[in-house]
């Protein structure tokens, strides 16, 4: 039993956490910080742990998929406390925690490529988004043909949302820039542009683990036996000291690019990408600091992964829209245009110099809903190493959907 884990967790400890989030639980005052803490951890573990058990589940990369939505449809139905979800989104908004996760994720993943191979990583990645964009766009647009549905419609409130790179970096400052243009209530554009960006991103992690089961099944009919995976580079150690002032640098990173944010109004995602790439392109560090960015991204990839999407599940996955989302009215030009990054990026590939299965799960991240989504949807495909390129194409590719679409909404008819 002593050896027995719950994820990262080994499980006499997960249980003493556990008894420990009941009490906090049971405590009418006071006990919503210790639960609010606890709970993403526990939880998150707890629905990895179940999805890496069911083997269908596993194959085709759904047990993502329950740490996502497991939490949204529990907090729907009341069964979270309230007083502990409220306590966990004050939390949030008062640290920041998952924008700092993001930047640890996007700073580590880009100080992790080949400082050479950055300029040629991004004009292929552009290629690839062009690519899949384009595709996206066909596909979604005939869906709404078949439908009977306005195309500027379509494109302004159902396939920009959903390429626009998540909830706070798109969703919602589109429907802010909608609404001022047409004089349209905020919040309406706001939910009607939900149920597309939900559905998107959950087709998007299904389609990824649809091509982690395939390649599964191929290897077997082809080998007779799983293929080997290439030897996983060996984590560098470093001293808690040096974690500790490296966490402290991307902090005072993550604060500068929170501030340009607000000042500029460019999403604060979009500016550490840029930050990063530049410091890499620079590559002002020393091979010290720059190890010490990657283990600490590795280790929150290793530790925070599951926390970070039953987070995102409980608190900005609402169970009411996604179910609306996947009505076939509105689902069907989301899958179509999901579709179409798909095939689009295993065609692009080869002439990029990508496996046919990386360029289909790397255009699939047009769809992700911000970082926790792209992490989703790499995590169901079994490719994390793509990170850097990933988050790329996720934010330069938002970013310029934005753009666009705001810069065309004139178009709008409201």
């Amino acid at each position: 039993m002593a050896q027995a884990r719950i994820g990262l967790l080994p499980l006499p400890l997960f249980l003493a956490l556990l008894t420990a989030l009941a009490v906090a639980i049971a405590v009418p005052e006071g006990g919503e910080q210790v639960s609010g803490l606890l709970l993403p951890v526990l939880g998150g573990f707890m629905l990895a742990e179940i999805g890496g058990r069911i083997p269908w589940l596993r194959n085709a990369g759904l047990d993502t998929v329950l740490v996502l939505l497991v939490p949204s449809w529990l907090a729907s139905a009341g069964l979270l406390p309230d007083g502990t979800l409220m306590a966990l989104r004050r939390l949030l908004e008062a640290t920041d925690a998952v924008g700092f996760f993001v930047t640890v994720l996007i700073v580590g993943s880009v100080m992790s490529i080949e400082r050479a191979a950055l300029p040629t990583d991004t004009a292929r990645l552009m290629a690839l988004l062009a690519g899949g964009t384009a595709a996206a766009l066909v596909g979604g647009l005939a869906a709404a043909m078949l439908l009977d549905r306005p195309a500027i419609e379509t494109l302004a409130l159902t396939l920009a949302p959903a390429m626009a790179g998540g909830l706070s970096a798109g969703a919602i400052p589109l429907s802010v820039a909608y609404a001022d243009a047409l004089g349209a209530p905020q919040s309406v554009l706001l939910a009607r542009m939900l149920p597309p960006l939900i559905a998107a991103n959950l087709l998007a992690i299904l389609f990824a683990g649809a091509i982690a089961l395939v390649e599964r099944q191929h290897d077997r009919m082809s080998a007779g036996a799983p293929r080997p995976s290439p030897p996983k580079a060996p984590t560098p150690v470093t001293s808690l000291g040096r974690l500790a002032f490296t966490c402290a640098g991307l902090v005072v990173l993550h604060l500068i690019s929170s501030h340009v944010a607000r000042s500029s109004g460019w999403a604060a995602p979009l500016i550490v990408l840029l930050l990063a790439a530049l410091l890499r392109l620079a590559d002002p560090l020393t091979a010290g600091p720059r190890q010490d960015v990657v283990v600490l991204y590795r280790r929150c990839l290793q530790w925070l992964i599951h926390p970070v999407l039953f987070i995102a599940g409980a608190l900005f996955t609402p169970w009411a829209q996604l179910v609306e989302g996947f009505s076939p009215f509105n689902l069907l030009p989301v899958a179509a245009a999901v579709g179409g990054m798909v095939l689009a990026g295993a065609a692009l590939a080869r002439p990029l110099g990508l496996a046919a299965a990386d360029g289909a799960v790397l255009a699939l991240t047009r769809a992700a809903m911000g970082g926790t989504g792209t992490i989703a949807i790499l995590n169901a495909s079994r490719r994390l190493r793509l990170m850097p390129q990933a988050q790329i194409l996720t934010r330069i590719g938002g970013a310029l959907t934005l753009a666009l679409a705001m810069a065309a909404i004139g178009a709008l008819d409201p």
